[in-house]
């Protein structure tokens, strides 16, 4: 499994000048997995849900702190424009 996703990443840099999907190269859920079905193959059952969990409450922790960086980077992207 993890030679399949190896390939794909592979891929993407070979091709990283034109647009790479995994339609017609790689068949879903039989040489990549994606979300739930990844995180669970890594981790065992249920590490996708306590993944969103533990995101979730470090997100509503450091909230404000989030929401400053966005803003201070906004500006300064917008200050380079």
């Amino acid at each position: 499994m993890i030679l399949k996703q190896y390939l794909k990443l592979l891929l993407k840099k070979l091709f990283k000048n034109e647009r790479f999907t995994e339609q017609g190269v790689l068949e879903k859920r039989k040489e990549f997995l994606i979300g739930k079905e990844y995180w669970d193959f890594l981790g065992g059952d249920s590490t996708f849900e306590n993944l969103l969990k533990l995101f979730d409450s470090v997100g509503k922790k450091f909230k404000d702190k989030i929401q400053q960086k966005i803003k201070q980077v906004a500006k300064e992207k917008m200050e380079g424009i």
